[in-house]
């Protein structure tokens, strides 16, 4: 039985660890240590990885949803104003949709069901429709009659529904039938497309967590 420790304190009479560092005095005491480390050290190389965090639902309650769908709602709007209101306007509302849910793979790396791809897209309408609601309002009078001339100058329309469709717009239940199909379009296009972005996101994509 020693007197000291290793580590330089005196041991009392028949000490089986040391008072000061903890280290045992005794065969079987060092051997039984070294096997609960040697145990330990099994148990955390062979314990199964910590399940990942369950991925947040496509919700007006999530901020990525939210910070997405803003950004579709952009490029949507920007793609409409090149491509007109009507026609190829149409195709960019479900391609902004589309967009939505290859942005939220992108910042997330979770793959969409499809409904939760109508969702995205839905949410994203809504911020198309919000902001086509303010631009509305702040835009002067003349100036906005004007742009939207010019666009409908793109479509098929005659210059005589044009001219009708404008004259529309100057009672309040034409302003309000205007901003009631720009909600429903945006909303179900959009809705439409981020279906089909999740359905063109899923594949090849079966080890991805899908939301």
């Amino acid at each position: 039985m020693p007197e000291f420790c290793t580590c330089g304190a005196q041991l009392p009479e028949d000490a089986r660890f040391c008072h000061k560092c903890g280290k045992p005095q005794r065969e079987e005491d060092a051997a039984a240590e070294q096997r609960q480390v040697a145990e330990a050290f099994v148990a955390a190389i062979t314990a199964p990885p910590p399940p990942l965090p369950e991925p947040l639902p496509v919700s007006l309650r999530n901020s990525v949803t939210m910070s997405t769908a803003l950004m579709a709602a952009g490029v949507t709007l920007l793609l409409s104003l090149i491509l007109g209101p009507f026609g190829l306007g149409v195709l960019a509302l479900i391609a902004g949709g589309i967009s939505s849910v290859f942005l939220y793979r992108q910042r997330t790396g979770q793959v969409l069901t499809v409904m939760s791809g109508m969702r995205l897209g839905w949410i994203a309408g809504i911020f198309v429709f919000a902001i086509t609601t303010v631009l509305f309002w702040v835009l002067p009078h003349a100036e906005m009659v004007q742009q939207l001339r010019d666009q409908l100058a793109k479509s098929s329309l005659s210059s005589e529904q044009i001219k009708e469709f404008l004259e529309m717009l100057q009672t309040p239940a034409g302003i309000s039938a205007l901003l009631l199909v720009v909600f429903v379009s945006s909303t179900f296009l959009m809705g439409l497309g981020g279906a089909v972005g999740a359905l063109l996101v899923r594949r090849g994509t079966a080890d991805h967590p899908r939301i």
